[in-house]
């Protein structure tokens, strides 16, 4: 008897829990650090995350500084329930961003545009909607459960004096409002606290390629057949390119430089090559792109890896050499007479 008095209450504990839940209406998130279902919009709405930073990001939009860094942090796998009883289109959208330092600020990334969001220049907090960032996230459906990926950042502000982030460094907060048929659900707000779980080493100095100036080569007029299409180094046209750094603070350091660029349609280790003279347009060339190598070793476009380089007293010099290399099924058809550009960044980075 006492074995079955003992299922029943706790058949009948279940029944209240999920009475509760469902009693009020709403969008409701798992808090991984308390294990608690919390209703935003429920008062204050705030959740610890710890997340882990990775690799340095080359972002293409929304640096208020071109010299702030930016790092990127684990996704958030955030669970939520929506059990709204109507059959609108809820999603999460970002509003707002607050930094905990003077130093750093934590970032979202808009991965369908590649654009950093932070608290930059003398602002402590930034709300996207002031520049018209406007970033959703889906959420589950009516009476259903799922997982919706956010993707953080940390952005590096130039002019920090420190050259590490410690594990356990609270970066500061992340918001989201409920917005439901994309109307903004006023008071239904959920705020997400980062802390870093690893030590962040960088190197705060900042430094130039050729004086921060764009760089030009000329190939000049070129035979398909002096192309190659095993290596760029087995055309019969390369020309050198002279790379001078120069970095503030006369540090002595190894750092790393990462070439990044678009890939061409036929190889990972190419630059894409385009019609034209004009460098940055025209259309992309599927047979014909542009190689980097550094002592003999291609530089494949937006590769982690790069080549590191010494600097000595805030000084360094490398030699490039570019050339042209064109597909296996090239041909005068495919690769027609005419003007082509290509275009990359070099990027500094820590070694």
């Amino acid at each position: 008897m006492k074995s079955l008095l003992r299922i029943m209450l706790c058949i009948f504990a279940l029944f209240k829990m999920s009475f509760a839940f469902a009693a009020v209406p709403g969008i409701y998130c798992l808090d991984n650090m308390t294990g608690e279902w919390l209703r935003i919009g429920a008062g204050n709405t705030t959740m610890t995350r710890v997340v882990t930073v990775g690799n340095q990001q080359i972002p293409s939009a929304g640096l208020g500084n071109s010299r702030d860094r930016v790092f990127e942090l684990s996704p958030i796998f955030l669970q939520c329930r929506n059990s709204f009883e109507d059959t609108g289109d809820y999603q999460l959208r970002f509003t707002l961003v607050t930094r905990n330092t003077n130093a750093y600020s934590p970032g979202f990334m808009d991965t369908s545009t590649n654009t950093i969001i932070y608290a930059w220049g003398g602002n402590t907090s930034f709300n996207p909607a002031n520049s018209r960032f406007i970033v959703n996230t889906p959420l589950p459906a009516r009476n259903s459960l799922g997982t919706t990926v956010l993707n953080p950042s940390i952005v590096i502000y130039r002019r920090t004096t420190s050259n590490i982030v410690p594990a356990g460094t609270f970066v500061g907060t992340l918001q989201f409002t409920v917005a439901k048929n994309n109307v903004i659900q006023n008071g239904q707000t959920l705020d997400i606290r980062l802390v870093t779980t690893n030590d962040l080493i960088f190197q705060p100095e900042f430094c130039t390629i050729n004086n921060d100036q764009p760089i030009e080569v000329d190939f000049g007029t070129i035979g398909t057949v002096e192309i190659s299409s095993r290596s760029g180094l087995d055309s019969a046209v390369t020309r050198n390119l002279e790379l001078n750094y120069q970095c503030e603070d006369n540090i002595t350091s190894l750092m790393r430089v990462q070439l990044v660029g678009q890939p061409s349609a036929f190889s990972t280790t190419a630059v894409e090559a385009r019609t034209g003279n004009v460098y940055g347009t025209g259309t992309p060339i599927q047979n014909l792109g542009v190689e980097f190598y550094r002592d003999s070793t291609v530089l494949s476009p937006n590769s982690g890896v790069g080549y590191t380089t010494q600097i000595t007293n805030g000084f360094g010099s490398d030699t490039l050499i570019i050339a042209p290399v064109k597909s296996t099924i090239a041909n005068e058809v495919n690769l027609p007479a005419g003007y082509f550009n290509a275009t990359a960044t070099l990027v500094f980075t820590t070694p």
